[in-house]
């Protein structure tokens, strides 16, 4: 999933990006209904070489969510340092997909969404 480089165009996501996401909204909290309406148009561009994506989606459903980061995941890395994986929610829509290490290292695999645990930071 790490990409080495930015990219400038906005894409369709591969099927571990949504599965991730999928993840992230597996769960109910307040505006997630809207959030998963919201993928249907969903594109997206990679932002770091850690598999971090702005997010775009062409969807006129807004999402009332009561917090910029309404979810987060937490998994380990093979060298057992903490990935943090956010959602991140502006204007209620689907915004950016952060990913990134407790310690700021390279990302040593892929994520296991089996592995992650799921904090819900939305009312």
């Amino acid at each position: 999933m790490n990409t080495e480089t930015k990219e400038t165009e906005f894409r369709t996501p591969s099927p571990a990006e949504i599965a991730i996401l999928r993840f992230l909204l597996s769960q109910p909290f307040e505006g997630r209904d809207a959030l998963i309406s919201q993928m249907e148009s969903l594109t997206v561009k990679s932002i770091d070489s850690e598999g971090s994506l702005r997010l775009h989606t062409q969807s006129s459903v807004r999402a009332n969510c009561n917090r910029r980061i309404p979810v987060e995941g937490r998994t380990q890395d093979l060298d057992y340092i903490c990935i943090n994986i956010l959602l991140h929610v502006l204007d209620d829509k689907l915004w950016e997909l952060e990913i990134y290490k407790g310690d700021s290292s390279r990302l040593l695999s892929d994520i296991d969404l089996q592995k992650i645990e799921l904090i819900y930071l939305a009312g």
